[in-house]
């Protein structure tokens, strides 16, 4: 028998490829020229969703979010779930979330119940609870950077709050990071907010200005040294 309740369902398009988080478990990370053409196609689809009417931030992107298929032989990056993306500028909109939760939690189901992972691609702000603005995005958007050509995330704590902290006070080793990388990973890794590159756009330029310049089989990797 139908009810009269209404329901409420979502209806996605099949995405055929891998996460990138299974993509760099599988294949390992991924070579400059590769990083360059998945991470520019990245950076612009976040710009085309932080320049639209309403500035959407995802708030939460990480590699799971993340699938990679293939379009006529070469790599096409697709963004997934928006469960937790909010518009800056739609004031009347109901929020899913409020200032002080942890991605939609509430401050008090913060536990180290939850996986330490949870917290390894959030901006140091969204930890905290404060103001997020696309800059948020660009953190987490470096964070997914390093794990592609690293194969592991920046940060992961033994706990979730352990985590966090390290999100909000240190810095990443870039131990196995390319060289012509580490200076754009530099900037989008500040902890201030105010500090990082502010947008997409700046992003993907500095992205594709590396590009034409790569040799994969000469790359230079960093000292044993933090970011800082």
């Amino acid at each position: 028998m139908l009810s009269n309740t209404k329901q409420v369902f979502g209806v996605f398009e099949y995405i055929e490829g891998l996460t990138l988080t299974r993509l760099i478990e599988t294949e390992g990370p991924m070579n400059a020229d590769r990083f360059c053409n998945v991470f520019s196609a990245l950076c612009a689809a976040m710009e085309f969703a932080h320049q639209s009417e309403k500035c959407i931030i995802l708030r939460n992107l990480n590699p799971d979010n993340i699938i990679i298929r293939k379009v006529d032989g070469l790599d096409q990056p697709v963004i997934i779930d928006f469960d937790c993306a909010d518009a800056l500028n739609d004031p009347g909109r109901e929020r899913l979330w409020q200032m002080g939760e942890f991605v939609g939690l509430p401050a008090g189901a913060i536990t180290d119940k939850l996986p330490p992972g949870l917290a390894s691609y959030f901006s140091p702000e969204l930890c905290i609870g404060y103001k997020i603005t696309p800059a948020s995005d660009v953190y987490s958007m470096a964070c997914c950077m390093f794990y592609a050509l690293t194969g592991t995330p920046p940060f992961v704590g033994t706990t979730l709050i352990d985590t966090m902290q390290m999100q909000i006070a240190d810095h990443p080793v870039m131990t196995r990071v390319p060289v012509p990388f580490e200076q754009i990973l530099h900037k989008a890794f500040e902890k201030r907010a105010e500090d990082r590159l502010q947008t997409m756009t700046d992003f993907k330029n500095a992205i594709l200005k590396l590009r034409p310049h790569q040799d994969n089989k000469q790359l230079k990797f960093s000292s044993s040294r933090p970011i800082h």
